[in-house]
């Protein structure tokens, strides 16, 4: 009997593991699709691919991403901006599929086996998730790491071994070179003694230390170049630090959105409508049964609220995609709404009510897996032929000269660029034999948006006059074939100014 129950365990371990590589190679691939799209659409990765190309560095960001972009640069000898990028996006992939297999392992600390290859499948069809591991960004970068780390820290609470706390350290230092924000985790991982009083206060404190000793190290191995290039390094600091605190060119604050704004316009967009009512249902679930609750559960809560709120609070908002703020959040989230999930089934089971706890189920499919999945195909299919690539071939057979804003087309810095159409003098610009002005929804929706919002600066009212005054020619409109999303596919309007204003 022994030997049989010792082989059903080990079936259901290899299961586990091949239902686990199979799920990391269904992430890395859809990620990896359709990501060959020009890296002129996307205005930070031009200075990303830059980055890495000429080995510079603004320090607005730790360089993680970057030194590990000129480790694949220097292996696959590419020197072309478009390879570059590709190549970086390819890193991205990987890493917002190593964020699926963190959110498994996480979820195991809390579900079972089915419900944690649920959670994390979830995590790997949504679009907040899909879309970002297209970019060449640092946001995906911070995920996976800090969710490997929250791991790692659950299991050193669990077993005190050293492998634990070495792995723990690691992962957080790599948090730490990826983004600043990673820093929230160190006013978390004291306050966990005090929520869980089981946890032994002197021991925890050595782990701890110990941990963020490695942290240390590792942040200062691949951020080395913050002491060869020091003042450079701390205007790139300071500049962050100054955003978070006065925000970008629209100031968003959080009693004017009732604390809502990220939840509304990041997390709904992120993991669809459906699934974020019924992941907020089980954040809420969770916080009720707070006393009962282990420590992984309490962690995760801990660091959604943190996050969420330090976001919130902060008036830095930046239009076109705040929404990536939110990656680090949602995949917890969903694990919190799977728990809730597990939770309620098993109840419903108990009361003998199994076809409620059948049909349950197959709600929670529906709007966890199908809906997000449906949302990230659609979204995925359009990247390549965006907008602008669109709006580009119509400027192709049109008369007389043009300029474009940020976000306008598929190009940057010319002779034809201006950081903002509202800037632009028309009359001026009739003179010089300019007839058409290619405006982008990304630039001008947040200037209808901030319009409506007090307290701005005078230049935030100002341009969205001056969008008013430009949108009264006509204009040719490309829309995207889905939707806007992040970076990605804005609706372009071709303004011909050399006709006369509409009535």
């Amino acid at each position: 009997m022994l030997n049989i129950d010792d082989d059903m365990h080990a079936m259901k371990i290899t299961t586990s593991a091949l239902l686990v590589m199979a799920l990391f190679a269904f992430s890395f691939a859809v990620n990896l699709y359709n990501n060959g799209f020009d890296y002129r659409l996307h205005i930070d990765e031009h200075k990303k691919v830059r980055f890495i190309k000429d080995g510079s560095q603004d320090f607005m960001h730790p360089t993680f991403m970057l030194k590990l972009s000129k480790v694949i640069k220097k292996i696959t000898r590419q020197d072309s901006e478009q390879r570059l990028a590709v190549s970086g996006r390819s890193v991205s992939a990987f890493m917002g599929a190593c964020i699926v297999i963190a959110v498994f392992f996480l979820s195991r600390q809390m579900l079972t086996t089915p419900f944690a290859l649920s959670a994390a499948l979830s995590v790997a069809v949504s679009p907040i998730i899909v879309i970002h591991s297209h970019y060449l960004k640092e946001d995906v970068y911070f995920a996976a790491a800090l969710l490997f780390s929250l791991l790692f820290f659950i299991k050193t609470l669990e077993t005190g071994k050293r492998s634990n706390v070495a792995l723990f350290g690691l992962f957080f230092g790599l948090a730490l070179s990826s983004q600043y924000k990673s820093a929230l985790m160190l006013i978390i991982f004291p306050i966990i003694p005090f929520v869980d009083k089981k946890i032994e206060k002197k021991d925890y404190a050595k782990e701890l230390a110990a941990a963020l000793s490695i942290s240390v190290v590792t942040f200062l191995v691949v951020n080395y170049n913050i002491f060869i290039d020091a003042a450079n390094a701390y205007k790139g600091l300071s500049h962050e630090i100054t955003h978070i605190q006065t925000g970008h060119s629209i100031h968003i604050y959080p009693l004017g959105q009732l604390f809502l704004f990220h939840y509304k316009y990041s997390l709904i967009p992120g993991i669809t409508l459906a699934a974020t009512v019924i992941c907020t249902m089980g954040y809420c679930l969770s916080l009720y049964g707070w006393k009962r609750a282990a420590v992984p559960e309490k962690t995760l809560l801990l660091c959604i609220t943190a996050y969420y709120f330090a976001h919130e609070i902060s008036p830095l908002k930046p239009a076109p995609d705040f929404m990536r703020y939110m990656i680090p959040i949602a995949p917890m989230l969903i694990i919190v709404g799977w728990l809730g999930i597990e939770r309620t089934y098993h109840f419903l089971r108990r009361s003998g009510r199994r076809l409620s706890g059948y049909a349950l189920l197959c709600v929670a499919a529906l709007c966890l897996l199908v809906l997000p999945a449906y949302d990230s195909a659609n979204l995925v299919a359009n990247l390549v032929d965006d907008t602008r690539m669109t709006a580009a071939r119509y400027l192709r057979g049109v008369t007389g000269g043009y300029l474009y804003e940020t976000y306008g087309l598929p190009r940057l810095y010319d002779a034809e660029y201006v950081k903002s159409a509202a800037d632009i003098d028309l009359d001026a610009a009739r003179r010089d034999g300019i007839c058409h002005v290619v405006a982008s929804s990304m630039e001008y929706d947040k200037y209808y948006y901030g319009s409506r919002i007090k307290g701005q600066d005078a230049a935030v009212y100002g341009r969205h006059a001056a969008y008013e005054r430009l949108f009264r020619y006509p204009y040719v409109e490309i829309r995207p074939k889905y939707k806007t999303y992040a970076f990605s596919n804005p609706t372009i309007r071709i303004v011909d100014i050399c006709a006369g204003e509409r009535e």
